[in-house]
């Protein structure tokens, strides 16, 4: 064993760094005005992007986009200034490739929306975080100025309240980040994840059932709520018989084409899709609608997360943003209980052709916990990596971007599965007495493990 090994057997693990309470020292004046106004614009910019979403925007198209692309070009220059300052450069540069990206393919206004929701609740959620009381009681005037903004872009005064949907969320994450950093027994940050989440969620809901309120037949009611989903239903299905009509008589044109070469020589098995299994098919899309809100408004709450963390480091309060306030880590539970759905829904599919209630459930729960898992799962197995190259991560950063589509598909599940067999042996583990120099091994936890 060389001397090197042994010195780092010998060196006791780093524990991580204490955070410190959040001061209310507040910001500069000018970054304090810079702020206001990236909140009040990325505000206004998601009602308006709601608006042309759903096709009230009373402004023709080419302004709508134009400022839209306008709101988005401005905030992608802030979230990078942050990116560059605190030295996140693979952020920065997919927030660098994303304005062009979206210009060429005319996504510009339902990236804009997704981003002004992330940015606003960020610079919300500063400003809340560390205004002193001066400063706090003043800042009810950014929504309504916001508000005042966007009732002239969308000129409808329902419409315009979309822009106040990120501000209790952004509450949310102030007062859970403020709350981890002050005490032990505060959240975690998964924890003031899922509080963000939670009050993104409700309000959504409640905006939601505010606007089919005013817009359905009879107010807001069972009633009108089958009827709306009924009416859902049927439009999607006649939309899916349509395009696998235009397929099945695309293959039956061209026997020899293209087509035929994709889709073998029986073009004959290329038929229209009939109206039952369209019904099927978005009957399943429904059933996963639960699931697929929840996963948004977590990986939105994250990514404003990462805003506030990114901006709290770039303006002096790096030392508040350490420890338990950073470290990205689920609980043992979690893994525990997605092991569990994801072995019922593989077991419920391969029992039953149609979708069951348990087999519906487990993958709703394996499409909210595996995105976290896989993350968890990828920072342990890249530190523990680094760890025994002696801390040189050589090319494994260029590995990773190049291997970036293969994780987000067919890798999330597998780096999901391996965090939760981990979680499940430390759970087990836990049961027996063992010494800290045990926990060394391929499914050791890392002790710093900030994902971004």
């Amino acid at each position: 064993m060389t001397q090197n090994s042994q010195d780092m057997m010998d060196t006791p693990r780093k524990k991580p760094e204490e955070a410190l309470p959040l001061e209310r020292r507040g910001l500069p004046a000018p970054t304090l005005w810079l702020i206001a106004v990236l909140t009040g614009l990325t505000s206004a910019g998601l009602a308006l992007g709601a608006a042309a979403l759903t096709g009230t925007c009373p402004l023709p198209e080419v302004a709508a986009d134009g400022i839209s692309f306008l709101i988005l070009a401005i905030t992608i220059i802030a979230l990078f200034s942050v990116c560059r300052r605190t030295m996140r450069w693979l952020p920065a540069l997919l927030l660098l490739l994303a304005l062009p990206l979206c210009w060429m393919s005319g996504s510009t206004i339902p990236v804009m929306a997704g981003i002004s929701t992330i940015a606003c609740i960020g610079f919300a959620s500063l400003l809340l975080a560390v205004s002193p009381a001066a400063i706090l009681c003043r800042l009810p005037l950014i929504p309504l100025c916001t508000y005042a903004v966007s009732l002239l872009l969308c000129r409808d005064p329902l419409a315009a309240l979309i822009c106040l949907v990120p501000f209790p969320a952004a509450a949310a994450l102030a007062f859970g980040t403020r709350a981890s950093a002050k005490s032990a027994e505060g959240p975690e940050r998964v924890g003031v994840i899922c509080l963000t989440s939670l009050s993104l969620g409700l309000t959504v809901v409640l905006a939601a059932a505010v606007f089919l309120g005013v817009s359905l037949e009879g107010g807001l009611s069972i009633g009108s709520l089958k009827a709306l989903l009924e009416e859902i239903r049927t439009e999607a299905a006649a939309v899916l018989v349509d395009m696998s009509e235009s397929i099945a008589a695309e293959a039956s044109r061209a026997p020899t084409g293209l087509m035929s070469g994709m889709l073998g020589p029986d073009t004959e098995a290329v038929k229209a899709m009939t109206t039952d299994e369209a019904v099927d098919t978005v009957n399943s899309a429904i059933n996963m609608l639960p699931g697929v809100l929840i996963l948004c408004f977590n990986v939105t709450a994250a990514l404003a997360q990462c805003v506030l963390h990114g901006t709290l480091g770039s303006f002096g309060y790096e030392k508040s943003v350490c420890g338990r306030v950073r470290v990205f880590r689920l609980s043992r539970m979690a893994g525990i209980t997605f092991l569990a759905a994801f072995i019922t829904a593989f077991v419920s599919a391969l029992a039953s052709q149609s979708s069951t209630l348990a087999g519906t459930a487990a993958e709703n729960i394996v499409l909210i916990l595996q995105p976290g898992l896989a993350l968890c799962g990828f920072m342990r197995l890249t530190v523990n990596l680094v760890t025994r190259s002696r801390g040189n991560p050589g090319c494994l950063p260029f590995i990773v971007l190049l291997c970036a589509p293969l994780l987000l598909t067919v890798g999330s599940s597998l780096l999901a599965l391996y965090e939760g067999g981990a979680l499940l042996l430390e759970a087990v583990l836990s049961l027996f007495p063992h010494s800290e120099d045990d926990d060394e091994g391929p499914f050791s936890d890392p002790d710093d493990d900030d994902p971004f």
